[in-house]
């Protein structure tokens, strides 16, 4: 976020770059031909080519770009500052369309055939929208300072920051069916080989929730202020904060 870098990690050789991006960089997704990254500190979004690293077009969007969810019907990119989603045509790299959503929403996710925008520090709720007509089809009441969704188990998971939880919502439904309580401040959650791993940045650790029992099984400790977490193969990637670091944990 300080330096207006990403950081470029090959899982073979396990050796890291830093590539050139926007002011504030705080998120990532990709589509075809592209990685895009939300410019927190400003008001655009930067279009990298995954083959070189290097720019390929800057977007203009709402103030504060914070969170990226793509769809089959285009990148939307929550920006917190001014409450509203820019819709940007990936193909293009022009913006199709703007929806009006909380000030102060967060991270957006897209699964279930919906963007999933936690209200983060707009209050207590997930917002369900329809790629397609734009339109709001749910709000689902969650805990406090929901940051992040995640999808697995054929459900969405809510990590919320303010109430040191995680809620499980039935897609089918939208009813909140379990309310798991993980230690410290979540703010980052991830679904991976049967497992909802969370991210708690102070004194949590990392955690992980089975889904048959909507318990905590395990956690990993030693990892200075986790911010976000990801899984990929067999591994479990750990963003940490505190030491601008990305740790690796292996899985057995």
């Amino acid at each position: 976020v300080n330096d207006r870098t990403v950081t470029r990690v090959d899982l073979r050789t396990r050796r890291a770059r830093s590539v050139p991006a926007g002011p504030g960089p705080i998120a990532v997704a990709a589509t075809p031909g592209a990685v895009w990254v939300a410019d927190y500190g400003g008001t655009t979004v930067t279009a990298l080519s995954p083959a070189t690293g290097k720019r390929v077009a800057t977007v203009a969007v709402g103030s504060r770009p914070v969170g990226l969810a793509v769809t089959p019907h285009g990148l939307w990119v929550v920006n917190q500052g001014d409450g509203t989603a820019s819709i940007v045509d990936p193909a293009t790299r022009k913006v199709t369309g703007t929806v009006t959503i909380a000030a102060g929403a967060g991270f957006a996710a897209y699964g279930d055939g919906s963007v999933w925008i936690p209200s983060f520090h707009g209050g207590n709720t997930v917002v369900r929208y329809d790629p397609a007509t734009h339109a709001a089809t749910a709000t689902i009441r969650v805990g406090s300072l929901p940051v992040e969704v995640a999808f697995g188990a054929g459900s969405a998971w809510v990590v919320n920051g303010g109430s040191g939880t995680v809620s499980r919502v039935d897609p089918s439904t939208n009813a909140v069916v379990a309310t798991i309580r993980v230690h410290g401040m979540p703010t980052g959650i991830a679904f991976g080989r049967g497992r909802v791993w969370v991210a708690s940045i102070a004194g949590g650790g990392v955690q992980a929730i089975d889904p048959a029992t909507n318990r905590v099984v395990g956690s990993v400790g030693g990892i200075p202020g986790p911010r976000d977490v990801a899984v990929v193969g067999r591994d479990v990637w750990v963003a940490s904060f505190d030491a601008g670091e990305l740790v690796r944990v292996r899985l057995r």
